[in-house]
């Protein structure tokens, strides 16, 4: 019996020692997840005094973005600092030609919205209506902006143009654009991913 006893403790251990060298010889592989990057960017034409063909351009990410975008028109100094001084006034110190599909929140239509184009939010940033796919560009924000003192102000300063852009990834739930940038801008997501104004 004690032979027995001892075989079977010597196949036991055997066995445990197999199991315990497989486990120790298994391949593993480390999956590290990454988020997307989803920074925009505007694209644009400028010459010394006028900027044009304004877009923003989802950056080449797999996911399709919403984009949003804000215009701030004011004066820098001749070495590009920001300057105080009144406010630049359109059609006196600047001439804006929006793009052609560029909307008041109240004055746009469903179907202009479902063909894609930019809505003023009640909160001053422009929002393109529907998700823009990666590596794929809006229509124009902006058509031409144009600084009309072409030879400068006795003061130095310089109108500056800045339009800055952010995206939200939009192939989730709508509550993300909801909860994020709904209540400032007076729009929803619909049903079918496009925007559509908020009577909330």
């Amino acid at each position: 019996m004690p032979v027995l006893t001892a075989c079977a403790v010597v196949l036991v251990l055997a066995a445990a020692g197999g199991m315990f060298a497989w486990y120790m010889h298994q391949a593993s592989r480390t999956n590290t997840f990454q988020s997307a990057e989803l920074v925009p960017s505007v694209e644009e034409n400028f010459d010394k005094t006028t900027k044009s063909n304004v877009t923003v351009k989802a950056n080449d990410t797999s996911v399709p973005v919403y984009i949003r975008a804000q215009v701030a028109i004011g004066w820098v100094t001749s070495d590009g600092a920001d300057a105080i001084f009144a406010e630049p006034v359109a059609g006196t110190d600047y001439v804006m030609a929006w793009g052609a599909a560029v909307y008041e929140r109240g004055s746009v239509s469903a179907e202009q919205l479902s063909a894609g184009c930019w809505v003023k939010g009640s909160d001053g940033f422009y929002y393109w209506s529907k998700p823009v796919q990666a590596g794929k560009s809006t229509g124009q924000l902006v058509d031409t902006c144009t600084w009309k003192s072409v030879s400068g102000a006795a003061d130095g300063r310089k109108l500056s143009v800045d339009i800055s852009a952010q995206a939200l990834q939009a192939d989730t739930d709508p509550a993300a654009f909801d909860d994020a940038w709904s209540a400032a801008s007076g729009l929803k997501v619909g049903n079918d991913g496009v925007l559509a104004v908020s009577n909330s």
